[in-house]
């Protein structure tokens, strides 16, 4: 795996009061596969498991590309898995920031930015 937090932390509306800082990870797993991931602590990513969202990703100030993702199986708010792993790890490559722009329940579309400078492939490649 390999994960960065946001620069831009999320302060949502009642119930999920307080500070939260999302995080961007990126798993390659025997069984499900490789995944990019957006994770939240509290709050509702409009993303369900049986039908599909929009997520937009740029880098460094490049128009963004819209990228499709789901909610996970079990059905949480949380977490987002991203289809396009290989696309956003390419992207990567000498990038020094990601912006992502996601929806969010009773809370607009969001826009949080990872540094994500120094990220080496070859530390995260399958093996």
């Amino acid at each position: 795996t390999a994960s960065v937090t946001s620069s831009t932390s999320l302060n949502l509306d009642f119930p999920y009061k307080g500070e939260q800082w999302p995080v961007f990870a990126f798993r390659s797993h025997p069984k499900y596969g490789r995944d990019a991931i957006l994770m939240i602590d509290e709050g509702q990513i409009l993303c369900h498991s049986y039908s599909s969202c929009t997520i937009s990703i740029s880098f460094d100030g490049k128009p963004p590309k819209n990228y499709e993702a789901y909610g996970a199986a079990d059905n949480s708010t949380t977490t987002a898995f991203i289809r396009g792993h290989d696309r956003i790890i390419q992207q990567l490559a000498g990038a020094k920031e990601m912006k992502v722009q996601f929806p969010l329940y009773q809370n607009g579309e969001p826009v949080l930015t990872f540094n994500v400078e120094g990220f080496k492939r070859e530390k995260y490649q399958q093996k």
